[in-house]
């Protein structure tokens, strides 16, 4: 965010970083407890997750933000450290997959950093570093990669972690939002599917590239909750911002219209009601 940002955008910012604050210091405890039990020792391999750090400390969690406030609107309190450590789950399993996307999109920056491939491929000292690869273009390419996809792994490993290491909550919720992470899993793989496909495409239509896109950012999952439960305003308001992000304010508006106006006000906290407030703003200012 910068100074030349509209009002209502820094006046939402602010509201989220309290929550963003609450995602970082989760997250950086969580990664601290793994790198103790995961000591670093003569292997490269042990120094990939240190080294790729910079990575996992960045980003602007909104996700984490949106499932907690969310939660605290609904219950009408503040969240338990339970619900913000299952809540991290969102956050380690975005990360898991940028790791593998910036592999299959062969992308050598993340957020300003190398990304977490072309950063391994830096620790290989093989003499055959240059000599061509099978699948890959060096044999430190193939390093990088290979050490990336296994960080990847442990990012996904840390998200259930993240849901399990919650016993505070109950057994039912905690297992609803591990069948939650595999049938995002499924949709996701799915999306990635498309859009490599997409790459060799000779036409693309709109409709097509559109539920790629969904497949990719959850919005799928969150219309077919929409669909089972007209009510849910944690799906609703998910969609809706998402869209939003996306460019597609005609779409995002049924979401939003749906999410704000008939959300009980004495189960949502004054902040939820501000971000639903800046929301409508950024809508009726895009369409302007």
């Amino acid at each position: 965010m910068s100074g030349g940002d509209p009002p209502e955008v820094r006046r939402l910012e602010a509201l989220l970083a309290p929550y963003r604050d609450g995602s970082n210091a989760e997250i950086r405890a969580q990664l601290d407890a793994y790198l103790a039990e995961h000591p670093e020792s003569g292997s490269p391999s042990s120094r990939t997750m240190r080294r790729n750090a910079r990575i996992l400390h960045a980003g602007k969690r909104y996700r984490f933000a949106i499932a907690v406030a969310g939660y605290e609107g609904l219950t009408g309190r503040p969240a338990e450290p339970a619900v913000a450590r299952a809540a991290t789950w969102l956050e380690w399993y975005h990360l898991y997959t940028l790791f593998l996307d910036d592999v299959m999109d062969e992308d050598v920056r993340r957020r300003r950093f190398p990304s977490a491939w072309s950063s391994n491929a830096q620790l290989y000292r093989g003499r055959d570093a240059g000599k061509r690869g099978v699948a890959f273009r060096t044999r430190k390419a193939r390093y990088g990669v290979s050490l990336a996809i296994l960080d990847a792994l442990r990012l996904r490993s840390l998200a259930e972690r993240a849901i399990e290491g919650a016993t505070a909550l109950d057994v039912a919720a905690r297992e609803t939002l591990l069948e939650e992470l595999t049938e995002v899993d499924l949709v996701l793989s799915d999306g990635q599917g498309l859009d490599i496909d997409f790459e060799i495409a000779a036409r693309v239509r709109e409709k097509e590239y559109e539920a790629m896109s969904d497949r990719k950012t959850a919005l799928a999952g969150w219309k077919r909750a929409v669909e089972l439960d007209p009510t849910n305003w944690d799906a609703l308001y998910n969609l809706g911002v998402q869209l939003l992000r996306d460019g597609r304010v005609a779409e995002a508006r049924p979401y939003l219209e749906q999410f704000v106006p008939p959300a009980p006000a004495s189960l949502y906290k004054k902040d939820i009601e501000q971000i639903s407030v800046e929301l409508a703003k950024t809508l009726n200012r895009r369409d302007r």
